[in-house]
């Protein structure tokens, strides 16, 4: 799992103001056509003037940050993906895949995996994340680690 001060995430963990996509993505599933436009105006606005956030301990990355870090936990440490939209074609291509619900294909860059980590918003700022989908409020600076999960999980696989 990925651990912060707010709580653990079995799925995955995403720091930000790319978090602000959130609402958008409630929005889509109650087909909240209204909410939708004017969550995605905000998002935007968010996603490109808010709070970038930068891996600092270790420097991990662009010291001027990212809109948008993911971390995925597993066996061997958190995975860390840091989403981008420099510039036109890159911001139509981070939204396109964002309403397509597949935010992950858009423009990022691997920044590597690591046991822990201190992320830090470039304005000291207080840093927004979604633990498994849930938003939350961290202060500026805050340490992510990976933690075993005290329970186990089972899933299924279709098709047997």
């Amino acid at each position: 799992m990925a651990r912060c001060d707010k709580g653990d995430a079995l799925a995955g963990l995403l720091a930000g103001p790319g978090t602000s996509w959130a609402s958008v993505r409630e929005a889509m599933r109650d087909f909240d056509i209204p909410g939708m436009a004017g969550g995605t105006s905000e998002a935007l606005s968010e996603t490109t003037g808010g709070s970038m956030v930068r891996c600092c301990d270790p420097p991990l990355g662009k010291s001027g940050g990212y809109p948008l870090i993911e971390f995925t936990p597993s066996h061997r440490g958190m995975q860390l993906d840091a989403f981008h939209a420099e510039g036109a074609g890159e911001l139509l291509a981070q939204s396109w895949a964002l309403l397509r619900r597949s935010f992950r294909e858009g423009p990022h860059t691997r920044l590597g995996l690591v046991d822990e980590i201190v992320l830090e918003t470039c304005d000291g700022a207080p840093l927004e994340v979604l633990l498994d989908g849930e938003p939350a409020t961290l202060p500026p600076k805050a340490e992510f680690t990976v933690a075993r999960c005290e329970v186990d999980l089972l899933a299924t696989h279709h098709g047997f």
